[in-house]
């Protein structure tokens, strides 16, 4: 849902903790460029859709919130620590119509990535964030 993308971009982006930390031109919807600089923020659509629990629409949604670092799972996890207050419990101003009532984080993420091993260059990527689901209605 593009509108809640945006609203969960605009809501990072408006954090000046965080955008101390990883500026707002290295928060990406769906993935990041190749040789994008890190650190950065990835925000993915993971599942979800019209719950159709009533006659009003609405929709349950569940998004991946996601750090990227070259230096360490520590500073991943850092990045992650400031998104948690930006999109946990918060309300969220969704266009469109749409109002977000419900916003909670549910599963943490935490891994490192070797890229190339074939190469034997070794490069890492290490990931710290959360799976948030976000309810909206209209």
């Amino acid at each position: 849902m593009n509108v809640l993308e945006e609203a969960i971009y605009d809501a990072l982006a408006a954090n000046t903790a965080l955008t101390a930390v990883v500026p707002a031109s290295r928060i990406y919807r769906g993935a990041a460029p190749q040789g994008a600089t890190l650190p950065y923020l990835v925000i993915v659509l993971q599942a979800g859709g019209d719950d159709n629990l009533t006659p009003v629409d609405s929709v349950d949604l569940l998004y991946q919130v996601r750090s990227v670092s070259e230096v360490s799972v520590d500073e991943a996890g850092d990045i992650d620590e400031l998104v948690r207050p930006v999109l946990h419990k918060a309300t969220l101003t969704v266009s469109g119509g749409w109002t977000n009532y419900w916003s909670s984080r549910e599963r943490e993420i935490r891994h490192t990535e070797t890229d190339d091993q074939d190469l034997g260059t070794g490069l890492r990527r290490y990931h710290g964030g959360a799976l948030y689901r976000f309810r909206l209605d209209k």
